[in-house]
């Protein structure tokens, strides 16, 4: 297993330029603009799909896909009535989107106009995993305490999180799905479970793995997915402020950690893994060496990442999840 260790030093230089290792971006915290009927809400991922549209989830019910164009202008709403909670997004091969509803514990995919065309989990059942969201509640009067984790002070959260006992099935506050390039579909399932789930072309469950805790392999929130162009799957362990890196059935491959938050959402291109975190910041890892290539941002900026894309010209674009006014800030790549 590769030990890929992130300890550059974070620090904000300016609000109009970030460098980010053999990169540099000029940074547009207000490209995104809100029609005046939908006041600027919390965008919580987003992606650039093959249409050359933006299509981010806001996690509200009346308008949980909302679509914007190249120059940030509103285009449409979209699939109202169809989420309790829009988490995260991603396009499939035929252009459709896989949407993952963090409250109604399933995934759902979605046309181009909304319409719903399939549902993985059961709506409004969560799987046995022991999550307990008044864990805290029951704790306190006890004396107990969650362990207090480097990013996350709030007693109420850890105890949460740290409820879960067991991997369960599909899906327990689940919390992002992909499609591979070969057709198969990997879960990230998530606040209320510790599980990487993977579904044949067809959609059913051919495998699951992890389990809670600290431990290598271990999850504290699996929080997002994505592969590369080795076949590698590389999951978003939050809580834990890592990213593992995984073969396709499961193998522990690699590890990134160090001075790094909690980690939102990953992007991939042909040379990077670009890492959003939640707290502030991003840090690429190199594809081919597995070393740190660059890390930018500090805590409590307008770096905070949620959620992160990349559009066909490179330019990253991050869901900053109620930390900015407009929600997306686009970094148009100049270097």
């Amino acid at each position: 297993m590769k030990h890929i260790i992130c300890s550059g030093e974070r620090k904000l230089e300016s609000e109009t330029t970030v460098h980010l290792g053999p990169h540099t971006y000029e940074v547009d915290q207000n490209w995104l603009k809100w029609p005046e009927e939908l006041p600027a809400n919390v965008v919580l991922n987003a992606v650039w799909a093959s249409d050359g549209f933006l299509y981010a989830v806001t996690g509200k019910k009346e308008y949980p896909v909302v679509v914007f164009d190249k120059n940030g202008n509103y285009v449409r709403k979209m699939a109202e009535g169809e989420f309790m909670k829009s988490h995260a997004i991603s396009e499939t091969k035929e252009h459709t989107f896989l949407i993952m509803d963090s409250r109604a514990h399933v995934a759902k995919e979605i046309d181009a106009e909304g319409n719903a065309l399939r549902t993985w989990g059961t709506w409004d059942v969560p799987s046995d995993t022991g999550y307990d969201t008044e864990a805290w509640a029951k704790m306190e009067p006890l004396g107990l305490k969650p362990v207090e984790t480097k990013w996350n002070h709030n007693p109420a959260s850890n105890a949460k999180f740290q409820s879960v006992v067991r991997r369960g099935e599909p899906f327990n506050t689940p919390c992002a799905m992909i499609q591979a390039p070969d057709g198969e579909y990997y879960a990230a399932d998530g606040y209320g479970n510790c599980a990487v789930h993977r579904f044949n072309k067809e959609g059913e469950l051919i495998q699951s793995w992890g389990e809670p805790g600290t431990e290598y392999g271990q999850f504290r929130v699996v929080h997002s997915a994505v592969i590369d162009k080795h076949n590698r799957i590389w999951i978003s362990d939050r809580e834990n402020g890592r990213v593992q890196c995984f073969t396709r059935d499961g193998e522990l491959l690699a590890v990134a950690d160090g001075n790094l938050s909690r980690i939102g959402n990953c992007t991939v291109d042909n040379d990077y893994l670009y890492i959003g975190e939640l707290d502030g910041g991003i840090t690429i890892i190199d594809l081919d060496t597995l070393e740190c290539a660059g890390q930018a941002g500090a805590m409590k900026t307008f770096m905070r990442t949620h959620g992160i894309s990349m559009d066909a010209e490179g330019n990253l674009y991050t869901c900053s999840n109620n930390w900015n006014p407009n929600n997306i800030i686009k970094y148009t790549k100049v270097k």
